[in-house]
């Protein structure tokens, strides 16, 4: 009996031995609340949410808003496909959906740059927006199509996309949105992958 317990003991700490600790690298970013509180624009900017959410009301539409990006703060990386194209994304528990814009939804249409892009520090800009959307670079551009400021997935590029068959609609507070869906390798950080 005795030595059952030890080899017991022997595999528990053979198994501990060989387990590895995975970490996913973090990116803070203070949030757009928090940003224009240190500028002294929070009460302002409180005042024109409150506005067009008023505008929202007199809709026929009702609408309930998904996500307030006002509270912002966590981003990671990630990798979409074979060979791995790369993202930084907005950690989300609220949603069992990862969004990215493929490289076919700004077919056709002109350079435009978000509010998002216009209102975010330089260099989360830079990570989620095409260079020349930043602030700092100097254009300001109307919107018109939110996939032309966005970094973008493109399916031809990897050989281990899948499209899936038929497509989706959902309605945000701020817009609708739609298109099709697909499936592709997933990676978060170096070690992890779906």
């Amino acid at each position: 009996m005795k030595s059952f317990s030890m080899l017991i003991l022997l595999v528990a700490m053979s198994s501990l031995a060989h387990s590895a600790v995975h970490k996913l690298g973090l990116k803070y970013t203070p949030s757009l609340k928090m940003r224009l509180y240190a500028e002294g624009k929070l009460e302002q900017h409180l005042k024109q949410k409150a506005a067009r959410m008023e505008r929202m009301t007199h809709l026929d539409v009702a609408s309930t808003p998904v996500i307030d990006y006002d509270d912002f703060a966590y981003m990671a990386q990630i990798t979409l496909g074979t060979p791995p194209q790369t993202f930084v994304v907005f950690l989300d528990s609220g949603s069992s959906n990862l969004w990215v814009p493929d490289s076919t939804c700004s077919e056709g249409q002109s350079s435009t740059c978000g509010t998002y892009c216009e209102q975010s520090p330089y260099e989360t800009c830079l990570t989620f927006c095409q260079p020349e959307c930043c602030k700092h670079s100097g254009n300001v551009l109307a919107v018109k199509n939110a996939c032309t400021s966005k970094h973008s997935f493109n399916q031809s590029l990897s050989s281990t996309y899948q499209r899936q068959p038929g497509s989706f609609a959902m309605s945000y507070q701020t817009g609708d949105v739609s298109g099709f869906v697909g499936q592709d390798t997933f990676c978060v950080g170096a070690h992890f992958s779906f």
